[in-house]
């Protein structure tokens, strides 16, 4: 009985030294680890509450692209995490999320050139990932060194469509310098693309910056490879010339809203075909040309039936060619087009002052003034209204 017992006390003993000695190496290839994904885990979660701050209103936001972090407390925040991310790849280099982390980390703090580094490690670790492409990207171009950025931006066929629709998130929430840094991300991956230039221009456009608007838009076209929206940025650039320049450049609008209707490729807005041909109905009876002006506002209502201007444009050439009822008419057909109709009333005003029904005018100018209390026009003929004899 004892010998059994001194048998199965030796195996036992045996075993236990067996899996001392296997867990020996498993414990210290575990702890290693262990404190790499504590680290990451920690350094992450620091970075998650700067990133918040940083990006504000657009959670998706690349760190590289984002201004740098100025909180005091974000900062020490900021430090933390950079510090917990250091520690997590030292305990373990084939980390690939803690660098892609300490990538971003970096960026916040301004130092680019650890940027790069950390997103060089990750992107070896990871050389498939899109993601990857973007962000050593960004950091690169933060960096200075954009023909690299491009280089890894180009990796990926569609980095340029990408860059185009951040650009557009960012101009509807009226973040226009951001807007136009993603869309110069465009130009610079896809060459012979004109649809960036044409959504820089537009927010230059929203940004009164006429001349800059101008020029990207002509820069656009001298690039661009194929039709496709040159109808649209031509119609864009008489539409420049036409209202926007002092004195109006009437000549030059003309010869852009041809050239738009020579290509025939609005595919970026198709409105714009029958604003296209709208606007020449305006420059027409500018210059006194009412018939032909009316020929333009028909042939443009046609092709978009609630186009306000133009059947504004159709009332006042009425008007002036003696054909009063239809004037009317078509001034009536505007006001039901438009959320803000107040220039449909001032033409109505204008015809009943010229027809001698001046109490008449007056209810026009006001009801004008009502939907619209900052029309100029509509204080205009109430005060010339005042004076008339």
């Amino acid at each position: 009985m004892s010998q059994q017992f001194s048998r199965a006390h030796k195996s036992v003993i045996y075993l236990l030294l067996v899996l001392l000695l296997l867990g020996i190496p498993a414990i210290l290839w575990l702890r290693p680890h262990a404190l790499a994904l504590y680290h990451q885990v920690r350094g992450g979660q620091l970075l998650a509450q700067v990133l918040a701050i940083a990006s504000g209103d657009n959670p998706a936001a690349f760190a590289c692209t984002l201004e740098p972090v100025m909180d005091d407390t974000a900062r020490q925040q900021l430090l933390l995490a950079i510090e917990h991310l250091n520690r997590a790849v030292e305990y373990d280099p084939n980390l690939a999320q803690a660098f892609l982390l300490l990538g971003r980390a970096e960026c916040l703090a301004m130092d680019f050139d650890a940027a790069v580094q950390a997103y060089t490690s990750y992107f070896s670790l990871r050389s498939g990932n899109i993601l990857g492409n973007l962000e050593i990207g960004f950091a690169y171009e933060a960096a200075g060194d954009l023909s690299t950025a491009i280089e890894y931006w180009l990796s990926d066929g569609l980095i340029a469509d990408h860059f185009l629709k951040t650009g557009k998130e960012a101009f509807d929430a009226k973040d226009y310098l951001a807007a136009l840094a993603w869309y110069q991300r465009a130009e610079l991956t896809r060459s012979g693309w004109n649809r960036p230039w044409y959504q820089s221009s537009l927010t230059y456009q929203q940004m009164g910056k006429m001349d800059e608007a101008m020029k990207v838009m002509l820069d656009g076209i001298a690039q661009s490879q194929g039709s496709e929206g040159l109808s649209n940025m031509y119609y864009q650039i008489g539409w420049i010339r036409q209202y926007y320049l002092k004195p109006a450049d009437t000549k030059g609008a003309w010869e852009a809203y041809e050239q738009a209707l020579s290509i025939h490729d609005f595919s970026y807005n198709p409105v714009h075909y029958a604003a296209t041909i709208q606007n020449q109905g305006f420059l027409l009876a500018g210059q006194g040309h009412y018939y032909e002006a009316i020929q333009k506002y028909e042939a443009a209502i046609d092709l978009y039936p609630s186009l306000y201007w133009a059947h504004l444009g159709l009332a006042r050439a009425f008007w002036q060619t003696g054909e009063h009822q239809k004037a009317k008419d078509a001034a009536n057909q505007a006001i039901l087009l438009s959320p803000d109709p107040s220039e449909a009333y001032i033409a109505l005003g204008d015809f009943s002052r010229a027809e001698g029904d001046l109490d008449q005018a007056r209810q026009f100018y006001i009801q004008a003034l009502e939907i619209n209390p900052k029309s100029t026009n509509a204080q205009t003929a109430i005060e010339k209204l005042e004076t008339t004899p």
